[in-house]
C-alpha cells in the first residue's frame, strides 16, 4: 500500500513538472532588467543605439516576443512660405520648379490648378472668356467714325488689309475613308493638296505612320505621299512641331533633335507618287529645342523659335536664310516651367508674331501668345487659349491663315477636341498686309454691355490683338458697371474695381497719323463668377 501511494506521488510530481512551463508560458513579461516597462534612447546622430535588456527567468520557455517602436523627432523646426514666389510666383498658371526656385527643405515645387495674389493661395476659378469679334454691325455699341471691317474682323480708323486671329474659317472635313488617328503638322503644299502628318499615338518621337494628302475644297482623301531622307539620316521625320512652305519648299521644325529640314516636294521621277525629299539639315544644339519655323513673306527673313530648357525660356530667333544656323536676333517670347508643355508653332508677319504652345501637361489644350515688334523691341498683345483642343504646328497660307488640326483626332479624342476630330481648322494670321492712309487720327470706340450671371470684382485683360504700326496706339478701358466708371486695362492686366458689378463693358481709343491707322482685332477679357 505505501508502494503505490509513492508511485501516485511520484506521478504527480511528473505531471506538475511536464506542465510547469506551460504555465509559465501563459505568463506576459513586459518589463526591462531595471523594472521599468519602457526604454527611451536619443540619437545625437545617424546610426545604431541599443534597445534596452530584457531579463527572462530561468528555464522560461519563449513563444513569442513583440517589439513595439516609436521614433520622434528630438527638435522641429518649420519654414514659412511668406511670398508669392515660394508658391510660384503671383498668377494663375500651372508651375514647376527646380531646386533652385524651391524653398528650403522641398527640393522641387508644382502648382495646378491655383491662383496665388497678395501672399494668398485659393482655388484657380473656372473663367469665362468674352470677345467682341468684330463679325457684325452690332459689335460695337458706338463706332464714331472709324471704320469696321466684318470681313476681316477688326476695327480701324480706316480701312485696312487685315484679318484677326479670332476670325475662323470654315473647317475643311476630310471625307470619311480619310485614316485619321493622332494628327501632327497640316501642311498647305499648295491650292488643291494639303497634307496632314498622322501617328499611331501621342507621342511623335519616330516618323510619321502616314502622310496623308487630301483636297482642301472638297475634303477628298487622295492617299498618302512617300518619303526620301537622303543625307538627312533616318530620323528626317521625327518630332515634327511645326512647318512652314516657302518658295515652294517645305521646312520643318523638329523637336529633340534642334534641327530644321528643308524639303522639295513633288511627283516623283515616274509620276506614280507624290514625295517628299530632304535637301537639307540645320542643326541648332541643345538646348535648343526648335518649336517652329517661318518665313515673313514680306520681307523674306526666316525665323525659328527655340524652347532653352535650361533656361525654361522661348526665344524668337532671326537666322540668315542663306545660312540658317546663323542666328542674327533673339528675342523672349515667354516662359514655361514644365518640359511636356510644348512648344508647337510659329506664325511670323512682321510686326506680329503668334506662337502656339501645347499643353500636354495641362488639359491637352493650346494657347496662342500674339506679339508686336517695334524699334526692335518684342512686346506682348497677350494670350488665348485656342477652342478645338491642342495642336502641333501653326502654318500659314496664302489667303492670309494659318491651319492646324486637332492632335488627339482618336474616336475618344471629343473630350479635348472640342469642335470634333477629323477637321482641319484654319484662323486668320493676323497680319497688316496693306496699310492704308487716313483722314482720321483718333477715334473713340465703345464695346457693347455683356451681363454677367453674377457681379464681379475684376476682369483680366488677356489680350489686345491687332496692329499698332509705329507712331500708333491702342488703349483700353473697361467698366463692371455699364460705363459709369472706368478703369484702364493692360495687357496681362488684372483690373480691380471698387464695387461689384454685372455689366461688363470696353472701350478702345485708337491713335494714328494721316498715314497710318491703328488696327483693332479683337479684344479678349476673362473673367470669373464662381
Amino acid at each position: 500500500m505505501a508502494a503505490m501511494r509513492c508511485a501516485i506521488f511520484l506521478t504527480l510530481v511528473f505531471v506538475l513538472s511536464v506542465m510547469s512551463p506551460l504555465a509559465g508560458a501563459a505568463t506576459t513579461e513586459t518589463q526591462f532588467k531595471d523594472g521599468s516597462t519602457s526604454y527611451e534612447h536619443t540619437f545625437s546622430q545617424k546610426g545604431t543605439g541599443p534597445a534596452g535588456m530584457v531579463t527572462m527567468p530561468i528555464g522560461a520557455n519563449v513563444q513569442s516576443a513583440t517589439f513595439r517602436l516609436l521614433g520622434e523627432a528630438s527638435t522641429t523646426s518649420y519654414t514659412n512660405f511668406t511670398t508669392d514666389n515660394h508658391y510660384g510666383g503671383a498668377g494663375d498658371t500651372d508651375h514647376t520648379s527646380s531646386n533652385a526656385g524651391s524653398p528650403s527643405p522641398f527640393t522641387t515645387a508644382r502648382r495646378d490648378n491655383f491662383e496665388v495674389d497678395s501672399q494668398t493661395v485659393s482655388l484657380k476659378g473656372n473663367p469665362t472668356e468674352f470677345n467682341p469679334r468684330f463679325s457684325s454691325t452690332t459689335s460695337v455699341a458706338s463706332l464714331g467714325s472709324a471704320h469696321l471691317n466684318t470681313t476681316g474682323e477688326f476695327v480701324a480708323l480706316s480701312d485696312q488689309g487685315y484679318t484677326s486671329p479670332t476670325k475662323q474659317f470654315p473647317d475643311v472635313r476630310p471625307a470619311s475613308n480619310t485614316p485619321w488617328g493622332y494628327t501632327g503638322v497640316v501642311v498647305p503644299i499648295n491650292s488643291s493638296e494639303i497634307h496632314v502628318l498622322r501617328y499611331s499615338n501621342q507621342y511623335m518621337t519616330s516618323t510619321p505612320t502616314a502622310i496623308m494628302r487630301i483636297n482642301p475644297t472638297n475634303g477628298q482623301y487622295l492617299g498618302t505621299a512617300s518619303y526620301v531622307t537622303g543625307t538627312c539620316g533616318s530620323t528626317a521625320l521625327y518630332a515634327i512641331h511645326d512647318a512652314d512652305v516657302y518658295n515652294g519648299d517645305v521646312y520643318t521644325a523638329h523637336y529633340t533633335y534642334y534641327k530644321v529640314n528643308k524639303w522639295s516636294v513633288g511627283w516623283n521621277t515616274a509620276g506614280t507618287q507624290v514625295q517628299w525629299s530632304c535637301q537639307a539639315s540645320y542643326n541648332y544644339n541643345y538646348p535648343n529645342y526648335v518649336t517652329g519655323v517661318d518665313f515673313d513673306d514680306n520681307t523674306g527673313k526666316m525665323y525659328i523659335s527655340v524652347y532653352d530648357t535650361s533656361a525654361q525660356n522661348h526665344y524668337l530667333k532671326e537666322v540668315n536664310p542663306s545660312s540658317p544656323t546663323v542666328i542674327t536676333g533673339t528675342w523672349l517670347m515667354t516662359s514655361t516651367s514644365y518640359y511636356y508643355d510644348h512648344g508647337a508653332g510659329l506664325s511670323v508677319n512682321m510686326p506680329n508674331v503668334m506662337y502656339n504652345i501645347y499643353y500636354m501637361n495641362t488639359d491637352y489644350k493650346s494657347v496662342h501668345y500674339h506679339f508686336t515688334m517695334n524699334n526692335g523691341l518684342l512686346s506682348s498683345q497677350g494670350e488665348r487659349t485656342m477652342p478645338g483642343g491642342g495642336h502641333y504646328g501653326m502654318v500659314d497660307t496664302d489667303d492670309h491663315t494659318v491651319v492646324f488640326s486637332c492632335h488627339r483626332g482618336i474616336s475618344s479624342g471629343t473630350n479635348y477636341c472640342t469642335q470634333g476630330v477629323r477637321k482641319v481648322h484654319a484662323y486668320g494670321d493676323g497680319a497688316h498686309y496693306d496699310v492704308r492712309s487716313s483722314s482720321l487720327t483718333t477715334q473713340l470706340v465703345v464695346g457693347q454691355t455683356t451681363t454677367t450671371s453674377r457681379p464681379i470684382s475684376s476682369v483680366n485683360v488677356d489680350g489686345i490683338f491687332g496692329s499698332t504700326p509705329s507712331g500708333t496706339s491702342i488703349n483700353l478701358d473697361v467698366s463692371n458697371d455699364g460705363g459709369s466708371t472706368w478703369k484702364t486695362g493692360r495687357v496681362g492686366q488684372k483690373v480691380t474695381f471698387a464695387n461689384a458689378g454685372s455689366s461688363l463693358k470696353w472701350r478702345a481709343t485708337l491713335n494714328g497719323t494721316t498715314a497710318k491707322s491703328p488696327v483693332l482685332g479683337d479684344v479678349v477679357l476673362t473673367y470669373t463668377t464662381n
